[in-house]
C-alpha cells in the first residue's frame, strides 16, 4: 500500500494539481495499482490479475495487458511502454562495457 501511494504522490504531484477530472485519476490510481500491488507477482499470475483489474474498473482499457502499457497523464491515454522506449543503436566502438540496451523492463 505504501507503494501504491508513493506512485500516486509522484504522479500526481504539485505541478499536476490542476487534474480534477475523475476518470483521470482513476487511470492513474489503476497504473499505480498494477505497478506496486500487482508488480510483485510472477507472470503467471499478473494475467489474471490484469483480468481482474479490467473486469473490476469498468473504463476503456487498452485491450493488451496492462502491464504493457503506460498511463500517460498530458495525453490521458494508455500508451505502449514500446512507444517509450528509444531504437538502438549501438555504441561506434563496440566495447562491451558501454552497451546499454533500451528494453519495455528498463
Amino acid at each position: 500500500v505504501k507503494q501504491l501511494c508513493t506512485l500516486l504522490a509522484a504522479i500526481l504531484n504539485e505541478s499536476r494539481s490542476g487534474i480534477t477530472d475523475n476518470d483521470v485519476i482513476e487511470h492513474v490510481f489503476l497504473f499505480c495499482l498494477i505497478w506496486s500491488v500487482g508488480g510483485t507477482l510472477l507472470e503467471s499470475s499478473r494475467m489474471k490479475f490484469d483480468e481482474f483489474i479490467k473486469n473490476l474498473s469498468g473504463k476503456l482499457l487498452p485491450s493488451s495487458a496492462l502491464y504493457e502499457n503506460f498511463y500517460d497523464v498530458e495525453q490521458m491515454k494508455w500508451v505502449p511502454w514500446n512507444q517509450l522506449v528509444a531504437e538502438y543503436t549501438p555504441p561506434a566502438d563496440g566495447k562491451f562495457s558501454k552497451i546499454l540496451v533500451p528494453t519495455v523492463d528498463t
